[in-house]
């Protein structure tokens, strides 16, 4: 099996290369056929003069003043390039120019609109301004603002013939001598780059070290220096960009993907009517990578309308030597000119060990780029990393500029998405020492969409790192599935979702099961077999969400269906090595249901496993009817306990179904055993939920992780021990008063609560700045419930959710608060809530009850990587 996974990746790599060789040809011939775009010094594409906003027909300084800032343009003459600098000088209201000074550097295919599309509040342009900065935004050599020269014209080879070193070696340096010039000498500048920029940035400071005394710190935002572990599918351009360019300059093309062809092209393909489309979306992905410009497709329009230009070919091809050869170094011109050149062979390396002087921080490093790895990141780490923060007097990490969303509902300590949608985690696993967690991700919109599979790591299931996307759509939608360790190899198991159009009106749905592998963990490469398993015994269509599993020496998977019916119901599978599969039996099917309206009509997101002896089959019915304090939400999740016999595949029922979680949203759970203990993560969400965070760019978010316990005939969940680690320093011990308030919390902390059962509790949680609760905690002392109210409508009732609490040990409320959600643990886990709320500023928790109550505060820590 190893080897045929060894010989498969192989070919899915020499495969991409032919593809993206075929697709390079076309946009090379493409162009040719193109018309320059009209009102180009605007950076407007025909189509976009179809949309309505503004900001797409509106240049840089057009922006800047519609949104009410100052805005100057500057010029700069550098090697006979004339270097256009735009300059917000002050703040919206501000009356003096302040003397904090920060130059930002756009990268690869941009400008300075980057600083700046995303609006006032978000753009990391305006939030400095705002901040008390004096902002400069550089545009380099050739692109749209910096497109003419002294005596060159544009369509000469002499012009082109620069890469991203004479732009460190010259046009940067240029750029803050104005600046020191404009403003003074004794001017402290810090800079900002990205992507290229931070190119620039470091081997400025090898090229120039005493710049390293000018600047006053240096912020790295995706780091682009060591590409060998690059990720992006461009990696696959790197062997043949040399002779693409030969080709190109042999036709009078000096220029890379040139603004009036192939960037022409995809504006054209990203019209107002396909700008939803698939090949459209990932177009942007491709040549962007996963960073802060997969925003939603509100911005699309505007991002393609300023998206800034090509760059010299000499540029691709200096990237492409850095791929291929793993080293940080100058342009290699070949043997026998290296020696004219530089004395020497082989080009040079870039010494970074000179910057070590200058303090760079690694603010937002390449956790949301495909470009490079965390690892290429950790070259360029030096000690100053560390003192970074207290010598620069900044707002800048506070704000997270890098998200394009708004931070007030961004969850501090729960994984959620960067940017775009969530819903079920997958690949819960283990794997080279580090949890791993999959999740359902649709990076251009805050709702579903054509789904992918993004991935963040922990090493404690406390901590998380964002990685790059695991898994990317083909003809397929990406659907939920587990994850298990093979020979040293991560195997993700999935539904691959396609839509079957049979005739102009009606479509049908096919469900099958896809392999995919990784040597490593972080790249994925889909199974050329696949799908491995492509029916059920009564050909439903429904037919997902694989959680597979090893026992002795089969792998099993359970997976939701539904009858003939339309009863929900759990299929088993068997194989012996992955990729051949066996039907096995049914361990699911609702006890005595006739209606679809108790069972549910479908059961997704399965899991069996074993706990305390006994055998739990986990899902997620959809379409249950409301019974009493019961099934309330749209969706349930909840398990059956049983027991199973391995060599029949029979499952018996010895407990019928039970909620495992009463709050307002909770489904799709997944889990994983390490070291005896059996871990829960689920989606923080429901498909009725708010997401109140919609209009900040993102939506959706997990739950903290649980150790599962079985006690009689109930699981109990409790907090996975680590979360302790984000304690930020001793507990603040209240005695809490009837009428009492705790407003020493942020937006992120944890309680726990001690009080009398023999007495009615309401706790009531609103944020800093609203005027009434967003949501009561309750405890009824006659009926022996707790209740969570999520009260955005007092009118209506299902905001109410409660349960009958049996404490076996601990009469104490843990309570886990985030910037916008609520986890409730009551006791040793008997009865727990999870539910998404959304305070308006920090936690303020007041008393409403007749008793007293005592209260530990804890504040805690960013665990989470955004």
């Amino acid at each position: 099996m190893k080897d045929s996974v060894d010989n498969y990746v192989d070919e899915q790599q020499r495969e991409i290369q032919d593809n993206l060789n075929n697709y390079v040809d076309d946009i090379q011939v493409t162009a040719k056929n193109l018309v320059n775009p009209v009102a180009y010094n605007r950076g407007v594409d025909t189509f976009s003069m179809l949309l309505e906003n503004p900001d797409i027909v509106l240049s840089v300084p057009g922006i800047i003043t519609r949104n009410g800032y100052i805005c100057e343009t500057h010029t700069v003459i550098s090697q006979g390039y004339v270097l256009n600098i735009h300059r917000i000088p002050r703040s919206k209201h501000g009356k003096r120019v302040p003397k904090k000074t920060v130059l930002l550097q756009h990268g690869l295919f941009a400008s300075s609109a980057d600083w700046i599309i995303n609006g006032p509040g978000k753009g990391l342009a305006y939030v400095l301004a705002d901040a008390g900065y004096d902002v400069w935004m550089s545009n380099i050599r050739g692109n749209r603002y910096s497109k003419d020269h002294v005596w060159y014209k544009t369509d000469s080879q002499a012009y082109w013939d620069f890469s991203w070193h004479e732009v460190a070696m010259y046009d940067v340096p240029a750029v803050i001598d104005y600046i020191l010039e404009t403003k003074g000498l004794n001017t402290k500048i810090t800079y900002i780059g990205h992507s290229m920029g931070t190119t620039i940035l470091f081997a400025m400071l090898t090229l120039k070290p005493e710049y390293n005394n000018i600047l006053s710190a240096g912020f790295a935002l995706a780091p682009v220096v060591y590409l060998s572990d690059m990720k992006s599918p461009l990696k696959s351009m790197a062997p043949i960009a040399s002779n693409l360019a030969y080709l190109d300059g042999l036709q009078g093309t000096y220029e890379f993907i040139p603004k009036n062809s192939a960037l022409g092209k995809i504006s054209s393909t990203c019209n107002g009517e396909n700008m939803d489309s698939l090949i459209c979306k990932n177009i942007v992905f491709y040549l962007c990578g996963f960073n802060e410009r997969q925003f939603n497709k509100t911005l699309l329009p505007v991002f393609l309308a300023h998206l800034g230009t090509g760059t010299s070919w000499k540029t691709a091809v200096h990237f492409s030597q850095e791929i291929l050869s793993g080293k940080f170094q100058k342009y290699d011109y070949g043997y026998l000119n290296n020696w004219s050149i530089y004395g020497t062979t082989s080009p040079p390396e870039y010494d970074l060990t000179i910057t070590s002087t200058m303090a760079v921080l690694k603010l937002f490093v390449v956790l949301l780029s495909l470009f490079v790895t965390a690892q290429a990141c950790d070259l360029t780490e030096t000690d100053a990393d560390k003192t970074a923060k207290a010598a620069v007097e900044t707002n800048i990490t506070n704000n997270r500029p890098f998200v394009i969303s708004n931070s007030r509902y961004r969850q501090v300590y729960h994984v959620s998405p960067p940017v775009g949608w969530m819903n079920d985690p997958n690949g819960f696993s283990f794997f080279k020492d580090k949890y791993h967690l999959f999740y359902q991700f649709y990076p251009y919109d805050t709702s579903t969409g054509n789904i992918h599979w993004a991935h963040v790591t922990s090493p404690d299931l406390v901590a998380w790192t964002q990685e790059p996307i695991a898994l990317l759509p083909g003809d397929e939608q990406i659907f939920s599935g587990s994850a298990i360790e093979k020979d040293g190899t991560l195997v993700l198991m999935y539904t691959a979702h396609k839509t079957e159009k049979i005739n102009d009106t009606f479509s049908l749905a096919n469900e099958t099961q896809y392999l995919a592998f990784s040597n490593d963990g972080v790249v994925f490469n889909k199974y050329k077999n696949n799908p491995v398993i492509s029916f059920t015994p009564d050909n439903s269509r429904d037919f997902r969400d694989p959680k597979v599993w090893k026992h002795e020496n089969y792998y099993y998977v359970v997976m939701g269906t539904q009858t003939a019916n339309k009863l929900g119901k759990v299929l088993l599978y068997r194989s012996l090595d992955l990729g051949f599969w066996e039907y096995f039996n049914e361990i699911g099917q609702p006890q005595n249901v006739t209606s679809n309206t108790i069972g549910g009509y479908m059961w997704e997101c399965p899991d069996f496993f074993e706990l305390s002896g006994r055998f739990i089959l986990l899902m997620s019915p959809q379409g249950m009817a409301e019974v009493g304090d019961r099934y309330h939400n749209q969706f349930q999740t909840g398990y059956i306990i049983g027991n199973f016999d391995y060599t029949t595949g029979k499952f018996t029922e010895t407990a019928s179904f039970q909620e495992i979680d009463y709050g307002h949203d909770f489904y799709a759970t997944q889990t994983m055993e390490k070291d005896g203990k059996r871990y829960l993560i689920a989606w923080m969400g429901s498909w009725d939920g708010q997401f109140q965070e919609r209009p900040d760019g993102w939506a959706g978010s997990m739950t903290i992780i649980r150790e599962l316990t079985l006690v009689g005939d109930r699981i109990l969940m409790k907090p996975v021990d680590a979360i302790t680690n984000l304690r930020d320093g001793q507990a603040n011990n209240i005695t809490l008063e009837q009428n009492g308030v705790i407003d020493t919390l942020n937006k992120s902390g944890e309680l726990i609560v001690t009080f009398d059962l023999t007495q009615n509790l309401s706790l009531k949680f609103q944020g800093a700045s609203d005027t009434q609760s967003v949501v009561t905690l309750g405890w009824d002392s006659i009926a022996k419930k707790v209740s969570l109210d999520r009260n955005y409508n007092a009118t209506t009732p299902t905001n109410v959710r409660q349960g009958e609490w049996n404490p076996i040990n601990s009469t104490s409320l843990r309570i886990f608060l985030d910037s916008s959600s609520i986890e409730v643990f009551c006791g040793e886990g008997e009865v727990v809530f999870s539910s998404r709320v959304y305070p308006t500023g920090a936690w303020r928790v007041s008393n409403l009850a007749a008793q007293s109550v005592s209260v530990s505060v804890y504040n805690l820590k960013r665990s989470v990587a955004i």
